[in-house]
């Protein structure tokens, strides 16, 4: 099952801003690329705000200080505070660093977000 969600708009009205929040990254091993530019978590635990993701491995690329590409890959559990998203890899795009896209896929690939203007799931 593939998804690509909506996700900047749900996760915008939650954050007041990222930028100020502090983050976490706790991974079992860490390595860089350096010809791709890309750091590599195995064991990846990430934290910022209200905002938690784990995964069996973590692939960060940085374009420029504000643009990066995230693919989270096995056993991806993303929490927020309106919800959750369990998958098998997760894609997520940052432009200035704000979430610009967000694609996950799994067999199956669940979601479960309660919108602020809701009672209901």
């Amino acid at each position: 099952m593939l998804l690509t969600l909506v996700l900047p708009s749900v996760l915008a009205a939650q954050v007041v801003d990222l930028d100020r929040l502090p983050w976490s990254i706790d991974s079992e091993t860490m390595a860089f690329d350096g010809k791709t530019s890309t750091i590599i978590y195995t064991g990846l635990q990430f934290s910022q705000g209200d905002i938690s993701i784990e995964a069996d491995e973590g692939r960060a690329t940085s374009h420029a200080r504000s643009d990066s590409t995230w693919e989270f890959i096995g056993n991806v559990a993303i929490n927020l505070n309106n919800g959750h998203i369990k998958c098998d890899s997760a894609h997520l795009k940052f432009d200035g660093n704000v979430l610009s896209m967000a694609t996950v896929t799994g067999r199956p690939a669940t979601f479960e977000l309660l919108r602020d203007d809701a009672d209901d799931v």
